[in-house]
């Protein structure tokens, strides 16, 4: 008899409906094994797309994300509220051993340090409540970076200070890794009036459109689809009846 899957679930909106796509992540997670145990990657979108299964087939169906929010506040409400809604889509979420959270590009649009410390509140009461759930382990992306005329100076060093502090400023839970899809996509740090913006190279035609291109999905799979198998290799469920 096979061993059973490792399941992962990936909640996300637009961005990470491409990094999927382009960086062909379901099908190249499929490709690897942890403990002898293949990785399936299914995914859940907005509300209104719904959930994909491990074979990128969607299922007509969401679960649904409260707000259908995956900012900071949205995903602490997932994964802390108290209400019904909250309550079905978290026990859905925690049926699967690997669940990655991404909030998207306009979370990086940090126009004041009051701000700022109000995000890094919010992500701090999240790790705190994705602590709560030891049996599941947790893959937290920073947010991609914005397009120069997104984004000002001030506000796309914020946005740099946000990832870096998630990355090395902050006491992670033991279940809970962190992919800086941020610093991927950025240009690096103290390299003209444009740094921390979204890099040319990663950028499409449109200049006022912040998801990343096809070549930024290709290129940061193998990073990402790396962290991905780490955390499942942390994973320590009990494999379920009937799983």
């Amino acid at each position: 008899m096979p061993n059973p899957s490792i399941r992962i679930l990936f909640l996300h909106h637009s961005v990470g409906r491409y990094l999927i796509r382009d960086g062909e992540l379901r099908r190249r997670l499929s490709a690897l094994r942890v403990d002898d145990r293949p990785l399936v990657l299914w995914d859940h979108d907005y509300n209104q797309r719904g959930i994909h299964d491990g074979e990128g087939r969607p299922l007509g169906r969401a679960f649904p994300l409260p707000g259908d929010d995956t900012d900071p506040p949205g995903l602490l409400n997932l994964f802390a509220g108290e209400d019904e809604a909250a309550r079905l889509a978290r026990r859905q979420a925690l049926d699967f051993e690997v669940v990655m959270l991404k909030s998207c590009y306009p979370n990086s649009a940090i126009r004041s340090e009051t701000e700022l410390a109000r995000i890094k509140e919010v992500y701090r009461r999240l790790l705190t409540a994705l602590a709560d759930h030891p049996d599941n382990q947790f893959l937290l992306l920073t947010s991609p970076p914005l397009v120069p005329l997104r984004t000002n100076r001030r506000q796309s060093r914020c946005a740099r200070r946000l990832s870096i502090w998630l990355v090395r400023g902050v006491d992670l839970p033991p279940n809970v890794a962190v992919f800086d899809l941020f610093d991927r996509l950025a240009i690096p740090e103290r390299t003209g009036a444009r740094a921390d913006r979204l890099r040319k190279r990663y950028r499409r035609r449109l200049p006022v459109d912040s998801h990343p291109n096809v070549r930024a999905g290709e290129e940061v799979a193998a990073d990402l689809l790396a962290a991905i198998a780490g955390a499942a290799a942390r994973s320590r469920w009990t494999v379920r009846t009937g799983d």
